[in-house]
């Protein structure tokens, strides 16, 4: 039932964003679903999701209490879309490629080129599929080590798989930051991201290499890329593309969902039979979905937390200590967002009150964007509660703890890196309007 309901919610919330009015349905039945969910959370997933639903509705009801307005149809809708993409999402790991084969090296690589060649994989798969790369990359790495993974490809794996927040359209972080920074494109994000994600994984891999020693760089295992393993992220980025061009109306989020859930299909079905195809799917949501739970509820509760801090705008609008929102108070601002995710606080929340915070002052929605992004791709690799950092732990018995704090030097550049890009989108755009 919690599968097929989650597959109803993805279902019902893309059609909303093509012009159906659905998008309220999928909401109240992602809300109908929670009390099947909610005690499937561990106890810090609890402790978020409870804390971010009952602030919000504090919030809410104190604002409804003293006359002001609150949109509470728009806690059904707030983060519906974004849900739905997530739950979109998994079914790409029904195509996803298959790890190259080991084969035997009569001279190893270089180290730097054994982290290039796991962190391009992680980076550019993982843009796509999202964090099941990560599992996917590390379990060959330790098959073909046959050892635990060091903790320098640990490293960088992680770092270039958060990379890919900065421009990857299949992220939450994208997700998120197109719902909080309206009127921001995929492409003028990418442009500046891109070369940003390009940059910080070169600094990555130098650092890595410059910090550890031979020894311990030595024991690092190859895996190759091959083009195949690139076939799933040009398709997905084809689909979207021609997708978005061709019904410019649709939600860019719809576009997403309908190729991430489409692709999968069309590729099963030409590989299996029709009873494979049937019992691969039904598998998935059955089995997967629920399994998404911690992100459906958090994002759930982000949005009634949304609603509640709205509410109180007109109040706490004129407490701004700035009159403009610029590079500088950008820089300010992303400071503090990555100071608050080291602490273990989400990326989510603080994107959820800035962006409430900032929206009377109009800002440019790419700077918005790409601060958001930064937060996501530089807080979440110096967060020890991260996804990737516990799924590393968890499951490959690494330290979450020692790994974020090792990342510190890493988002320390990545944050002179933004902030450069963010200012010369700044100046760009201050040219543009004057011409």
């Amino acid at each position: 039932m919690r599968g097929w309901g989650i597959f109803a919610v993805a279902l019902l919330a893309t059609t909303g964003g093509m012009g159906a009015p659905t998008l309220p349905w999928a909401g109240a039945l992602a809300w109908l679903l929670t009390p099947w969910l909610f005690p499937q959370l561990d106890a810090r997933q609890k402790r978020t999701v409870g804390a971010l639903l009952g602030i919000g509705l504090l919030l809410a009801l104190s604002a409804a209490a003293t006359g002001h307005s609150v949109a509470w149809a728009k806690m059904l809708t707030q983060n519906t879309l974004l849900i739905a993409m997530l739950a979109s999402v998994t079914f790409l790991q029904l195509v996803a490629p298959a790890p190259p084969a080991v084969r035997a090296e009569t001279r190893p690589a270089p180290p730097w080129r054994r982290l290039l060649q796991v962190v391009s994989a992680v980076h550019l798969i993982g843009a796509v599929i999202n964090l099941s790369m990560v599992v996917i990359t590390v379990e060959q790495l330790v098959k073909r080590s046959h050892a635990p993974l060091p903790e320098p490809m640990a490293r960088a794996l992680a770092r270039g798989f958060l990379a890919a927040a900065l421009w990857s359209p299949f992220f939450a972080a994208m997700a998120v930051a197109i719902t909080y920074a309206p009127g921001a494109s995929l492409a003028a994000i990418a442009q500046y991201g891109a070369p940003l994600a390009v940059v910080l994984i070169a600094f990555s891999i130098a650092e890595i290499v410059r910090r550890y020693p031979a020894e311990a760089l030595a024991s690092l295992p190859d895996y190759p890329l091959t083009p195949r393993q690139l076939f799933l992220p040009f398709a997905m980025a084809t689909l979207v593309v021609v997708g978005h061009e061709w019904r410019p109306d649709w939600a860019m989020l719809s576009v997403i969902n309908l190729a991430a859930m489409g692709l999968p299909f069309v590729v099963l079905l030409v590989r299996a039979s029709a009873a494979e195809w049937q019992h691969t799917l039904y598998h998935h949501i059955v089995e997967r979905l629920p399994l998404m739970r911690g992100e459906l509820l958090l994002f759930l509760a982000a949005g009634v937390f949304a609603v509640g801090i709205e509410s109180w705008l007109p109040v706490i609008g004129h407490w701004l200590p700035v009159a403009r929102f610029d590079w500088v108070v950008a820089a300010l601002t992303l400071a503090g967002m990555i100071a608050l995710a080291s602490i273990g606080v989400h990326a989510v929340i603080t994107i959820t009150i800035v962006s409430s915070w900032f929206a009377p002052l109009a800002p440019d929605p790419v700077v918005l964007a790409l601060m958001f992004l930064g937060t996501w791709a530089l807080g979440l690799a110096v967060n020890p509660l991260s996804g990737v950092h516990l799924l590393l732990e968890a499951r490959f018995g690494l330290s979450a703890v020692q790994l974020a704090r090792g990342n510190w030097r890493y988002a320390m550049i990545g944050y002179a890196l933004v902030v450069a890009a963010i200012a010369v989108r700044q100046s760009q755009a201050l040219a543009l309007a004057i011409s």
